[in-house]
């Protein structure tokens, strides 16, 4: 009884685990994209950097720039492996991918536009 309980509950988990894994997999190739997106325009002098943390990173490292922007997804999907995925966690990481999609939208907007009319 104890075994089968333990397996419905692996097979429930599994697919939740999976989707949440494919999601913040997407979410670290849109910051990858973001940052390309946001190193050009910054190095064409198109945009100019919102976030004051990020400004700082990238005034002083291009590289630590793309580190950050890289790490920190990376570090969410390796820490999911760590937790249960809970509908909290879920909903954070839908929530951060659809922010993400926002912002890299407006970022490929802004390059497009520029580059467009320069």
């Amino acid at each position: 009884m104890m075994e089968r309980d333990f397996m419905e509950t692996v097979n429930t988990v599994q697919p939740v685990r999976n989707t949440i894994v494919h999601t913040s997999t997407l979410l670290l190739v849109l910051c990858i994209i973001d940052a390309a997106f946001t190193d050009l325009g910054l190095r064409k002098g198109l945009i100019e950097e919102s976030n004051p943390l990020m400004n700082i990173v990238y005034q002083s490292s291009i590289l630590a720039f793309y580190a950050v922007k890289i790490l920190l997804p990376t570090a969410l999907l390796s820490m999911i492996h760590f937790i249960n995925p809970t509908s909290i966690i879920r909903n954070m990481i839908v929530f951060a991918l659809v922010l993400y999609l926002i912002i890299l939208s407006i970022h490929i907007y802004w390059v497009v536009i520029v580059i467009a009319f320069v």
